[in-house]
């Protein structure tokens, strides 16, 4: 079925006068165990490669927070490497109150032993603020060493928007309710008020509660 893969350990044999005569030699078949190791790497090399080549920032930290990986797309999107940050935590690497919430979230993955979904702030290398969703997970080790991975994705310009939008919406509010005109909204069926502006409740005598 193929070529096969063994261990020889090979040694002298001696006749009597003390002369090597021949040599000896045992064997064992390592065949399974290459092909093991074989597929263990490439599944490895695939999920690398497919970390490396996303727009997804991926890390991983022990159980004390020390961080042990960072893809290189997280290297290149926060201008740091790997070989300065591993063996640091959190403190040493973002402001105060990024860091804290990052610890409290990795705390969590770790005590309920699950992965979670947040939301979470971060820091460029200049100090321009971003934003993230970030799923972060629990993993141990063959030793039982345990470990938070995550796995983030820039959702800053989506924050943006979502903030230029309660501001946008907060400023309509604002001169709809100050207008000196009744402004009103009905339902589909045009029987009940989901909307009623300052003005209206004067007009109409009741009060915004009783009208909605």
């Amino acid at each position: 079925d193929g070529l096969h893969t063994s261990i020889v350990v090979k040694f002298p044999l001696q006749d009597a006068p003390g002369q090597v005569c021949a040599i000896g030699g045992i064997a064992t078949d390592i065949t399974h165990r290459k092909r093991a190791e074989a597929v263990l790497r490439e599944k490895d090399e695939l999920t690398r490669a497919f970390l490396e080549n996303s727009t997804t920032v991926a890390w991983m930290k022990d159980a004390e927070g020390r961080y042990v990986y960072l893809s290189s797309n997280c290297e290149r999107r926060f201008g740091l490497r790997l070989e300065d940050w591993q063996g640091k935590t959190d403190f040493d690497v973002w402001p105060l109150d990024v860091a804290q919430r990052f610890r409290d979230n990795d705390r969590l993955v770790l005590q309920q032993n699950r992965v979670i979904e947040v939301v979470e702030e971060a820091q460029d290398s200049d100090g321009v603020r971003s934003w993230w969703l970030s799923h972060r997970f629990p993993y141990e080790d063959a030793s039982g060493r345990r470990y938070v991975g995550g796995l983030g994705v820039e959702i800053t310009e989506r924050k943006q928007t979502e903030e230029e939008l309660r501001r946008s919406e907060t400023f309509i509010n604002s001169v709809v309710e100050n207008l000196p005109h009744m402004i009103f909204v009905k339902d589909a069926q045009g029987l009940r008020f989901v909307r009623v502006n300052k003005a209206g409740e004067n007009l109409l005598g009741y009060a915004k509660h009783e009208l909605i």
